[in-house]
């Protein structure tokens, strides 16, 4: 499954093989322990690590210059990554990691927002439609997932390109 969102819709693709019920879509936005199951998945990737590197320097635990000069963007990075991984498993409670899941989580995530999102999501009434192609509506959200292609060339043209690919499929 892949989910994308933008600021007029949300999309979520899903395998043919996998096919599982509405019903079970409905409970992925189930409002019971989601903020649990936000930290719990922050927590098993790198986000929280890259996020806790910033709030150290701020905080001096990790310093940005030393008594050689400046040091390399690989030695902080090595260091944020060390220091944010054992004050997990040693003092998870450390007020710099409070701070760098708050950041997280509040400033970037808009966690509260998400799950009052979530939420209404699991409330509302769902039309679902097994349509043969995607509807032309979620253009942009497809070609997000392009983006990598899209920065590398001429941005109109990457999208003009990719929107006459994806119409020509459709209209087969």
């Amino acid at each position: 499954m892949v989910a994308h969102f933008d600021d007029h819709a949300f999309l979520l693709s899903l395998d043919a093989r996998i096919a599982p019920a509405p019903e079970a879509w409905r409970a992925w936005f189930a409002p019971e322990g989601f903020a649990e199951d936000l930290r719990a998945a922050l927590e098993s990737t790198e986000t929280l690590g890259r996020k806790f590197r910033a709030v150290a320097e701020t905080g001096q635990l990790l310093p940005k210059r030393t008594f050689d000069g400046k040091r390399s963007p690989r030695s902080a990075a090595w260091s944020g990554s060390l220091l944010y991984s054992t004050l997990m498993k040693y003092e998870p409670d450390h007020p710099l990691l409070r701070e760098a899941v708050r950041e997280v989580l509040e400033d970037q995530l808009d966690a509260e927002g998400s799950a009052a999102q979530a939420a209404r999501l699991f409330e509302a009434s769902w039309d679902v439609h097994d349509v043969p192609r995607p509807s032309p509506f979620a253009l942009p959200l497809f070609a997000s997932f392009q983006r990598e292609v899209l920065l590398m060339q001429d941005a109109g043209a990457a999208l003009e390109d990719l929107a006459s690919r994806l119409y020509e499929e459709w209209s087969e």
